[in-house]
């Protein structure tokens, strides 16, 4: 199958090659300056903060909740996995 161009990505596609074999805490660090930006706009811009941030975190958390029970499932179950794994070797060497 060819590859698809950028332009013909969507917006979550493009998304999800920039971040391609990045950490969670790199793909914090962007999502944060996307939205920062956005906030930016719609609050100093548009003068729509108080509506815009409650609508925002609204989609926010409808978005997580549809992501974690479909195709972010098996991501969010390794990612569990490995963490209890991580703190119980922390736990282990002090």
């Amino acid at each position: 199958m060819a590859r698809k161009k950028k332009a013909e990505m969507t917006p979550v596609e493009l998304i999800d090659q920039a971040l391609k074999g990045r950490t969670w805490e790199e793909a914090e660090v962007a999502g944060i300056e996307v939205l920062a930006r956005c906030m930016a706009l719609h609050l100093y811009a548009r003068k729509e903060g108080d509506e815009y941030f409650s609508n925002l975190m609204e989609s926010i958390c409808k978005r997580a909740d549809e992501w974690a029970h479909n195709e972010g499932l098996y991501v969010l179950a390794f990612a569990s996995a490995g963490y209890k794994r991580q703190q119980e070797e922390e736990r282990k060497q002090l």
